[in-house]
């Protein structure tokens, strides 16, 4: 969004950049003006207050840009800068949604020079933590052989009767 008016004062233009939606002001965005063969014709910086004024001695129809951190640039094509006059033109940024960066945080492993963990002894709770070692499979087959194990010492008595016993 902006807005367009014009003031008798010097050749050029000025205006303010603020956020869409909170007003807040745009500090530190570049404004830049091109012609229309796409060559820059002046730049600026907002300043602390958003504020940006440009002189300028070109005349005639420019595209007026604003790029900021953490918004989408603003583009206005249809700026007619006069002789002798300062146009104000006025930019709302909305913020992008674009993902700036991602923080990973691991922790390693230790592990052999030669980075395997083959022959070190580790804890059950270790090895159900460590990636790639099918922990959670290891110690659902440690609880199963716990399970047969208890099964089997129920059902030894009947099995190991003696050699008389006959079993179909």
């Amino acid at each position: 969004m902006f807005t367009i008016s014009s003031d008798a004062i010097a050749g050029g233009l000025k205006g303010r950049v603020i956020d869409a939606i909170t007003q807040r002001i745009v500090a530190d965005g570049t404004v830049v003006v091109l012609d229309r063969q796409g060559q820059i014709v002046a730049q600026s910086v907002t300043d602390e207050a958003g504020q940006y004024s440009i002189d300028t001695s070109y005349v005639g129809m420019v595209s007026v840009s604003v790029e900021a951190d953490k918004y989408n640039t603003a583009v206005d094509d249809n700026v007619r800068l006069l002789d002798g006059k300062n146009q104000m033109v006025n930019f709302a940024l909305s913020r992008t949604s674009r993902l700036e960066s991602i923080v990973v945080k691991a922790k390693a492993i230790p592990s052999y020079d030669n980075g395997s963990m083959v022959g070190r002894v580790m804890s059950r709770e270790e090895i159900r933590r460590a990636p790639g070692t099918g922990g959670m499979y290891l110690v659902g087959l440690i609880s199963f052989r716990v399970s047969i194990a208890r099964v089997h010492s129920q059902i030894s008595p009947c099995v190991d009767a003696g050699p008389e016993t006959t079993l179909s």
